[in-house]
């Protein structure tokens, strides 16, 4: 900002909100699942709490919470949602509408719905006691969804088409490859566990000499087996009546990194990463690898413009409600 004063309150207030977490955590998530509905709670400052934040003293700063913008309300806190949660209303009709017509709301899972029309124990009763009542009536009225003020929720979508209600995520390309690499590492370790685990047996009487083990002998065997643990050799003397046996299965057909290499090297592809930069052995050059890193920038420069757009809009909200003549910039330092 050209006024170092109002620039300070920006840093301060970016402080507060804790924005590199936030930032960090949009970013994750707008990767991962390619949907992203956050939630704006704001708070209203004194004009005591502005002069300290204009003069970096952010520590001293106490905010009242409020439902409704005013001036000198300013954004507080940012709640990134779980997507699976969120309900489109009218989703039939929302993508001929436009994403700025959407209307969202949360789902109330099936438990939460039960302590919020009876609660039994004494925690649930207070932790009721702060949620907003508007939520509480829904919930008992039978309400299953409960609406969000469009005024203070922000959508973020992963390259989505105007006629999609969700965007895909920039993993979708790859799932397939992912599930597939997950079913391997299952495989070998239930190799592993066989390895480790392997069977003997060990067989007291002969049928063919009509050899029957008596109680006694099965005792004492027992009880030799139970006092060995496996940490030695055991010595066992004998009569012909005993026979033993063991199985184990052969682990190197199983495991290995020769079955990994294909699947890995399609999810490396998939996400743009170039197989010269994952160490596995490759035939492309250098021409190649340029291309595959290239599309991955793109992406990771994609997301870095998504969430400057959105902390640029929540930036101007500040100057509205501080009223604040020139606007403040989005920049980047170059701390690791």
């Amino acid at each position: 900002h050209p006024n170092p004063r109002i620039e300070d309150f920006y840093k301060q207030w970016f402080a507060k909100v804790n924005g590199k977490e936030r930032t960090e955590r949009i970013l994750n998530l707008f990767y991962r699942a390619g949907n992203l509905i956050i939630k704006r709670n704001t708070a209203k400052l004194k004009p005591e709490d502005a002069d300290n934040l204009k003069k970096g003293i952010a520590a001293d700063v106490k905010v009242e919470k409020t439902k409704t913008f005013k001036p000198m309300e300013i954004p507080w806190e940012y709640v990134i949602y779980n997507p699976l949660a969120i309900e489109v209303y009218g989703s039939e009709l929302a993508p001929y509408w436009g994403q700025k017509y959407f209307k969202y709301g949360i789902r109330i899972p099936e438990f939460i719905d039960k302590k919020l029309k009876n609660p039994e124990a004494e925690v649930y009763r207070e932790f009721i006691s702060k949620v907003p009542k508007e939520v509480t009536d829904l919930a008992r009225k039978g309400g299953k969804v409960i609406p969000l003020d469009s005024d203070k929720i922000c959508a973020l979508y992963y390259k989505k088409d105007d006629w999609q209600v969700w965007a895909k995520p920039m993993i979708f390309a790859i799932m397939e490859d992912l599930i597939m690499l997950r079913k391997m590492k299952l495989a070998d370790l239930s190799a592993l566990d066989g390895a480790v685990s392997h069977i003997r047996m060990w067989r007291l009487g002969s049928l063919d000499h009509k050899i029957m083990p008596t109680e006694n002998a099965i005792a004492r065997l027992a009880e030799m087996l139970m006092n060995n643990v496996g940490g030695g050799t055991m010595d066992l003397i004998w009569g012909p009546e005993l026979d033993f046996k063991e199985s184990s299965v052969d682990i190197s057909k199983f495991l290995g990194e020769e079955k990994y290499r294909p699947i890995l090297n399609n999810i490396f592809a998939g996400l743009g990463i170039p197989a010269g930069l994952t160490g596995l052995p490759t035939s492309q050059g250098f021409s190649n690898n340029y291309i595959g890193l290239r599309t991955l920038v793109e992406r990771l420069e994609y997301g870095r413009d998504k969430v400057v757009q959105f902390w640029a809009n929540e930036v101007k909200i500040v100057q509205q409600a501080m009223g604040f003549r020139q606007p403040a910039q989005i920049v980047f330092d170059k701390h690791v």
